[in-house]
């Protein structure tokens, strides 16, 4: 849910560069409805079963036993907000170098993801087979280097302290 805070703050502010991983989609961009079922006056958990598809889809049992029991309820809003693109950003202020990186087998983001990044003039790429967790599955070492290569491409100004 990340992506939507990322861009808003990205409209009004200086921002030196902007990665998006299997971002949530604004309003406007035709997404597809993602049908959960969200009582809107109850702090939301998905089936557990769905999590382990859903987000660390190539884990180990264990593993994912691990990050089942560090699931933690999120607020019903955000939930029907963000499956519905139901939150407005103005995209058209969004002038920051971006990379956008989509899961091909993303149950909980449409596949109109590609017009997101080309709204924002954003280098796009589509990891297949992937889903929503990219950051927890085994993939995400090699995801982390073509952030690097795709940052030092930029030649921005060394900030390290």
């Amino acid at each position: 849910m990340g992506s939507i805070p990322s861009l808003e703050y990205a409209t009004a502010n200086e921002v030196t560069a902007m990665v998006l991983l299997a971002p949530v989609l604004p309003a406007g961009f035709g997404a597809d409805i993602t049908e959960l079922e969200v009582d809107p006056e109850t702090m939301y958990t998905p089936p557990l079963e769905r999590l382990k598809p859903l987000f660390w889809s190539e884990v180990s049992d264990d593993e994912s036993r691990r990050y089942t029991s560090l699931f933690v309820p999120e607020s019903p809003r955000a939930v029907l907000e963000t499956t519905r693109s139901l939150c407005e950003v103005d995209t058209s202020k969004v002038r920051v170098p971006a990379l956008v990186i989509a899961a091909g087998a993303d149950d909980l983001i449409p596949p109109q993801v590609e017009l997101l990044a080309d709204a924002i003039n954003a280098a796009f790429l589509v990891l297949e087979d992937q889903t929503h967790g990219i950051n927890i599955n085994p993939i995400w070492t090699q995801v982390a280097e073509k952030i690097q290569t795709w940052l030092s491409r930029l030649q921005l100004p060394n900030t390290t302290r």
